[in-house]
């Protein structure tokens, strides 16, 4: 007689290009369109959970920030797929990507205001709906956002 196993589930993987249903990326794709959609975004941002890159240090991790001309950025993914291609276009080959999840809540109450003055956010870097958040916009201004463009 075998020994029952349990299964848990893990999620799904959806295969490349196809984009899940998700209340942020819905928001952004409408805001990116021209719509205004301040607070709505700000409250799918708060809701949503994210995913940062993380690096190791003595006290444990910290969020990777990035910096370019200057400004200083802090890149986070509304899923593991967008942060594991932003990983294999940054040219690191091989290299491990450390990552943990945060809500967006957490990212805009205490993430953010831990890092340097004038950091700003960008959400999914590389994807189609990238949306930047300069340091002097936050997504409870009720103001749209800057794509980059």
């Amino acid at each position: 007689m075998s020994t029952p196993r349990v299964l848990r589930m893990a999620g799904t993987l959806d295969p490349p290009g196809a984009v899940a249903e998700d209340p942020l990326l819905e928001v952004v794709h409408r805001a990116k369109t021209g719509a205004d959609v301040g607070s709505e975004l700000a409250a799918r941002f708060r809701a949503a959970t994210l995913w940062v890159e993380v690096t190791r240090t003595r006290s444990g991790h910290e969020v990777t920030a990035v910096h370019q001309q200057d400004l200083a950025w802090l890149p986070v993914f509304t899923s593991l797929d967008h942060l594991a291609a932003f990983a294999a276009a940054s040219g690191r080959g091989n290299q491990p990507c450390t990552y943990g999840t945060l809500s967006g809540a957490e990212v805009l109450d205490a993430v953010l205001p831990a890092l340097p003055h004038g950091t700003g956010l960008v959400l999914d870097p590389g994807a189609e709906h990238v949306l930047a958040l300069p340091p002097h916009m936050t997504v409870t201004d009720g103001e749209g956002a800057d794509d980059g463009a």
